[in-house]
Formats: structure tokens, sequence, C-alpha cells
């Protein structure tokens, strides 16, 4: 089986907003200077206190527009045309809005007084995202491949050029004086990365097992996916602390857990459930985040 053509680009100190090119398409975000990852109202929209019990309410479309926990929080949720519009969060104290173009892709969310408002081109591509804080990001596209990324904040004002080969792979990264190099083998797979600083080789083992390594030989980072490409297993070696996450799917390839480790401690276990109507529509979705302990 072909390896999914996968590559870390860059990553936040939290080691939570990672930036892939996945097949040569930007899949994901970093987060910016206060932590809000681009789409983060999108992860909380689902990802809530949600414990599944009989008071559940739906609408005419399905969707889930009330719940109470087993602690008796109460949670609403609003929707308009089938998009989430509006939840309140009686245990989180927090109310979330959501508007979207006519294309269906979010254009503004707001977290109690925290606002993010963005933008997209004709092929729906991210082109502008901006937080309450005014940091302002702009995302620039040629042959619907990223080529530039502006970053102007009150910590940062930066703009990082990406550059491509013939093949389409990824070869260089400019930001300021940093220019990190990408290097391919035959076949288009990444096999080493470096710059000033650092040079990271890159393996692919047996399962779908993706290995980084620095100039030393010690493993920064691994990334397994299965046969659909989706992560199913995540290493990172960050500021002396070994971060890892692993991730289950159902037959749908929707993620159904999810847990993060820190130095083999568990910090986060997340459990979705979903139903799907006969045509495998998904019908309803919920989460059940379990209390952080350690193992």
């Amino acid at each position: 089986m072909q390896l999914t053509k996968k590559f870390l680009i860059d990553h936040d100190a939290c080691d939570e907003g990672l930036l892939f090119f996945v097949n040569n398409n930007l899949t994901s975000f970093p987060l910016d200077n206060i932590h809000n990852i681009i789409g983060e109202l999108n992860f909380f929209k689902e990802w809530l206190f949600n414990i599944v019990n009989e008071n559940d309410r739906y609408d005419g479309n399905g969707n889930l527009i009330y719940y109470k926990t087993n602690e008796g929080f109460e949670t609403i949720k609003k929707y308009e045309n089938n998009k989430l519009t509006y939840i309140k969060n009686e245990y989180e104290e927090i109310e979330y809005y959501f508007k979207y173009d006519d294309n269906g892709n979010e254009i503004y969310s707001k977290k109690n007084n925290i606002e993010i408002f963005k933008s997209y081109n004709n092929d729906n591509k991210l082109t502008k995202y901006k937080n309450s804080n005014g940091d302002l990001f702009t995302y620039q596209y040629e042959n619907n491949k990223l080529i530039a990324l502006i970053e102007q904040s009150n910590n940062a004002n930066r703009k990082i050029i990406y550059e491509y080969d013939c093949n389409d792979n990824l070869i260089t990264k400019k930001d300021d004086d940093n220019i990190t190099t990408y290097i391919y083998d035959s076949n288009n797979i990444l096999i080493e990365e470096y710059n000033s600083c650092s040079k990271n080789t890159i393996t692919y083992e047996p399962n779908n097992l993706e290995v980084h390594k620095n100039n030393s030989g010690i493993i920064t980072s691994k990334y397994q996916t299965n046969m659909f490409g989706n992560v199913i297993y995540s290493y990172r070696h960050l500021n002396n602390t070994i971060f890892e996450h692993y991730y289950k799917y159902d037959t749908n390839q929707n993620l159904i857990s999810f847990e993060k480790y820190s130095d083999s401690k568990l910090t986060h276990s997340i459990k979705h459930i979903s139903k799907y109507y006969s045509d495998g529509q998904l019908k309803q979705y919920k989460s059940l985040i379990i209390p952080f302990y350690e193992k």
C-alpha cells in the first residue's frame, strides 16, 4: 500500500496545533498567540461535557438541541439550515455563536467575548483568519497550493513562503531568515528536512509508521496511520517531555476515541458516540470527556 504523503510543517509550544500537508493539501493550522486554534470553536462544538442520558432532545432533522449531564448541567443548541449557530453550555458557563457563508464555511465564531473571523476563496480555502486580539493570518495560494502565510500580531510580524518542485512536493519553507529544506526519494516520499538549527531524517517502517530523528539519532516524533490515512498514533518529544496521542475510528472512519499521554500519564480521554441513518449519513454525534487522571 502506498504511504500517505504526510509531514509535519509546524507545531506550537503546547504540541496541540499541528500544521500538516497530506497529499499536498494543508489539513490543519497552528495555534495563534492566545492558543485559539483555527477552528478551535469547531472543536468545542462537539467536545463538550456531553454525557448520554434520556433527557436528550432533537429537532426534526435529527440535530441534538438539548441535553443534560448526569450532574444536572444543561446544554442548549440551535441550528439554521442544519448548521449549528448557537451553544449555551451551563457547565462551562459559556455561550458560542457561529455564522457561515453560502458554501457552508464557518466565517464567524464567538466564545463569550472571544471572536474569530474567517474568509475563504472560491475554492473554499481559508484566506484570512482574525481573532479578538487583532492577530491576523493571511493565506495565499497558487494552483490550489499554499504559497505564503502572513502573520500580523502583537508578538510577531512575519511572512512564511512555501515553494514546491515540479511534482508538487514542498521543498522549502522560508520563515524570515530561517529556511527549512525538504528532501524526497525517487518515489516523492519525504526522507529528510533541515535548517540552520537542526536536521531531521524520516524513515518509514512497517504498519504505516513514520519516524523522525534529529542529528543525534534521537526520535523527535512518530506518526502512524491506518489504511485510510487517518492518524491512529502520534509521538512528540518536546522540551524534555514525551507526548503521545492515540486515536480510534469506527467503520466509517469517524473518530470515536482519543487519548493523550504526557510522559506515560494519561491527561485527556475523550470518547465519541455516533449514530447513523441507513444511508450512512450522521444522525447523532456525542462526546464524553473522562476526567483527568494518572495511570
